[in-house]
């Protein structure tokens, strides 16, 4: 598969304007034959599932253009303090790649131009297709134990949501305990994902996805969507790769020496369930107002009776009432 796609970048690249090209002179530049290009073709048809056009006379032209992720810009953007950056046409998920990726190497970043099996939080699929938006993972070790690290993901959140309003979206909130949003719809996503390692330390594994383009499948979703393209920001989805991948770095080596506390200012100005009515879906549904989180990143809801009772991630999904 590795081979297949070092092999289509080429061509790739050729079509990725969205003009026409001619079969002879893509075959030429690849030096293959013209039904070899054809099964390249077809390769980026049904590996992708991107839209080319083919008519006689004129070549190939793909119907989108593309933006595609140019590893030497991402590396660039991201500097020294990843170990290693890898950057892929195609893979399951960037996720599971760095989790199967040696930990000698840690700190490091993967990006994706598609992933065929994208995750969300608590085992959801992921809208994932060709080009269309970002998918981003960073390893890093942490000397913590396990409880330590629940509150990463608001973190993490956080340092996101600002790197994307610096490449110009606006407004961008943190829906507990994962969720970037915008006036209420989704904009990304982060998973994150812990190993123990020998010496116990642990191996943290930030996935964090961006919807760039407005693709069709973020109208099929059980939630409003959004993207940046949606909310008025043109960027180059290499740099945006890039500084987000070297601000997630940096903040967690940020949150290993400070902790959640480092980061409570910024989670309280970007709490988008703040003094919301919020209905929390355990083994029965109960509803309450949102109050913040705890030092350890636990959502606080205020019950009927006035207390507050604690909700950790992974163990309940919150929706706002309507």
């Amino acid at each position: 598969m590795v081979a297949r796609q070092q092999a289509l970048r080429p061509l790739l690249a050729a079509l990725a304007d969205g003009q026409w090209h001619s079969g002879e002179q893509l075959a030429a530049e690849a030096g293959c034959s013209r039904a070899a290009l054809a099964k390249r073709v077809a390769h980026l048809r049904d590996d992708y599932r991107l839209d080319i056009a083919a008519t006689a006379g004129r070549g190939y032209r793909l119907e989108q253009p593309l933006d595609l992720l140019e590893a030497d810009a991402i590396r660039a953007a991201v500097g020294p303090q990843a170990g290693r950056v890898t950057v892929l046409d195609s893979v399951d998920s960037t996720n599971r790649w760095l989790l199967d990726a040696p930990a000698a190497e840690d700190p490091q970043l993967c990006t994706a131009e598609m992933q065929s099996a994208g995750r969300g939080r608590r085992g959801r699929a992921w809208a994932s297709p060709f080009g269309q938006s970002l998918y981003l993972s960073v390893s890093y070790g942490f000397a913590h134990t396990a409880a330590a690290l629940g509150a990463l993901p608001l973190a993490m959140g956080v340092t996101a949501g600002g790197v994307l309003e610096a490449f110009g979206a606006p407004q961008i909130g943190l829906k507990w305990p994962n969720d970037l949003v915008h006036d209420g719809a989704k904009l990304g996503g982060l998973l994150c994902e812990a190993r123990g390692e020998m010496g116990g330390n642990f191996r943290v594994v930030v996935g964090l996805g961006v919807n760039v383009r407005h693709h069709p499948a973020l109208d099929g979703l059980d939630q409003p969507a959004t993207s940046l393209e949606r909310l008025g920001a043109t960027v180059s989805r290499s740099a945006l790769a890039g500084t987000l991948g070297a601000a997630l770095l940096a903040a967690c080596e940020r949150f290993a020496a400070q902790g959640l506390a480092a980061f409570a200012e910024d989670f309280a100005a970007r709490d988008a369930l703040r003094d919301r009515s919020v209905t929390v879906q355990e083994a029965t549904a109960w509803q309450g107002i949102a109050r913040g989180v705890d030092a350890a990143g636990a959502l606080q809801v205020q019950t009927a009776d006035g207390g507050l009772r604690a909700v950790h991630a992974g163990d309940v999904s919150v929706r706002a009432a309507s």
